[in-house]
């Protein structure tokens, strides 16, 4: 029985993380399968065969549904009995326009002060939810952030469906 999720997070060993390019795109990504198999012997289950469809949404294999995501010089992956996301940034400063796009004044007012890290709360908790739904970023204009609930959980809706994010920091992050 399914208890638990076991995301993986894991940093691109130094030797690799000077790369640039496909040969950096092509590390990330055997880095991340290497995540999801982790993730996978975890959870006790035999790891899902990576396969997507022709949208690039990810395809559950034997009733297991899995998620990759990467950053600079990380990765995540999780495995799950139930459609997944995953989704993990580098904390940084990032321009008014963007903070726009992502979302609205009305969910800004959510949060009692801006700054970087509530950026990145509500990029990836919508991220997660636009890969677990399969949908990817065109859906980000109608991903709405609904309730900050503490500094782990955040709710969302979408497509009239609320969703719960659980979310980590690494200490890297905290220390910045």
């Amino acid at each position: 029985e399914w208890t638990a999720l076991h995301p993986v997070i894991m940093k691109l060993p130094s030797r690799l993380a000077a790369m640039s390019g496909l040969e950096k795109s092509k590390a990330l990504s055997a880095l991340a399968r290497k995540a999801l198999g982790i993730s996978a012997e975890r959870s006790n289950i035999t790891p899902p065969v990576p396969v997507k469809d022709a949208r690039g949404a990810p395809q559950p294999t034997a009733g297991i549904y899995w998620s990759l995501s990467h950053s600079v010089d990380c990765v995540a992956a999780v495995v799950a009995p139930y459609v997944v996301g995953i989704d993990l940034e580098q904390i940084r400063q990032v321009s008014p326009l963007l903070r726009d796009q992502v979302a609205s004044e009305a969910e800004w007012q959510l949060a009692p002060d801006y700054d970087p890290t509530v950026f990145f709360r509500y990029w990836t908790a919508k991220e997660a939810v636009l890969k677990a739904s399969g949908d990817g970023l065109s859906g980000l204009p109608r991903c709405r952030v609904s309730e900050i609930i503490d500094d782990v959980q955040i709710r969302l809706n979408y497509h009239d469906t609320s969703w719960l994010v659980v979310q980590h920091r690494t200490a890297e992050d905290i220390e910045m």
